[in-house]
């Protein structure tokens, strides 16, 4: 017998978790891997009387598994699908009562979940979802501030929508965009200048400085004692899900952590479009689908 609706919606739910597992690992194993070199040390060439200078920089480079974004798009694809199982067969039914006539095939082709970017588009989705399941599809949007909307399911439901089309071998780069910097534990001799970071944008050039940290000194510091003056930093290249047609913030925040800038990690975002696709299908199911 076929599986429809919910049922089958979240035979692809189930199907899109095998594929996020496997992304997960595969992350892991290649983190794990220890995929780069970092260099971090005092630059003594820029020592100034009143500032000291922090570099950290590249030593190795290597890409992430080649099947890694065709293994992504299995689940952006799943979970696409999910939602649209959902809702295709009350989809239907209610076109069909709304337009008082069996549906064309060319009708069925284009009944779909509604995750959209404009009004117009979400309205027109009221032709096809009963009153009660079109307020409930309106309340998972933010046509504003989108897949910025500090919502998690409405966040997570709009980089699905992005992400599904986009080409998955752009999605998912290990960039020197991704730097991220953290536990840095400051002793009180110095003082950390967050408006002097110095980041060098483009491709990694390896043994050249990458990130530069200004820090104030506030007493005569002995070369000896540079050592002691920082500890830490820890740094990474995490994979990150480069968002489509979007300018990435280059400037450094400050923080923990420290991040250029701050993009979607990899397997967390993965993970939210999950639950946020899960928590959907329950509530259809709870009105009645």
């Amino acid at each position: 017998m076929r599986t429809t609706g919910i049922a089958s919606a979240r035979v692809k739910l189930k199907r899109a978790q095998h594929h996020i597992a496997s992304v997960v690992a595969d992350v892991d194993a290649f983190e794990r891997s220890d995929p780069w070199g970092i260099r971090t040390e005092w630059i003594t060439a820029e020592e100034t009387s009143t500032e000291l200078v922090y570099g950290i920089s590249v030593t190795k480079w290597n890409e992430p598994p080649a099947d890694l974004p065709a293994k992504i798009g299995d689940c952006f694809t799943n979970l696409r699908a999910a939602l649209d199982h959902s809702v295709y067969g009350h989809a239907c039914t209610t076109l069909a009562a709304t337009k008082k006539r069996a549906l064309k095939e060319s009708e069925r082709r284009n009944l779909y979940f509604p995750l959209a970017k404009s009004q117009s588009r979400l309205n027109s989705s009221a032709d096809f979802l009963a009153p009660a399941v079109h307020s409930y599809v309106v309340g998972l949007h933010d046509l504003e501030k989108d897949w910025q909307s500090p919502d998690p399911t409405i966040r997570h439901l709009a980089l699905l929508r992005d992400f599904v089309n986009y080409d998955k071998h752009e999605a998912v780069i290990p960039g020197t965009a991704d730097l991220h910097v953290s536990d840095m534990t400051i002793c009180g001799d110095i003082e950390f200048i967050a408006d002097r970071v110095q980041y060098t944008n483009g491709e990694v050039k390896l043994g050249v400085p990458l990130l530069r940290l200004s820090f104030r000194k506030l007493r005569e510091i002995d070369v000896v004692e540079h050592n002691d003056l920082l500890k830490g930093p820890t740094v990474a290249f995490p994979l990150v899900l480069r968002l489509p047609n979007h300018v990435p913030d280059t400037n450094l925040h400050v923080g923990e952590p420290l991040t250029i800038p701050r993009e979607p990690p990899l397997a967390a975002t993965l993970q939210g479009m999950h639950d946020a696709v899960e928590s959907v299908l329950d509530e259809l199911e709870r009105l009645g689908l």
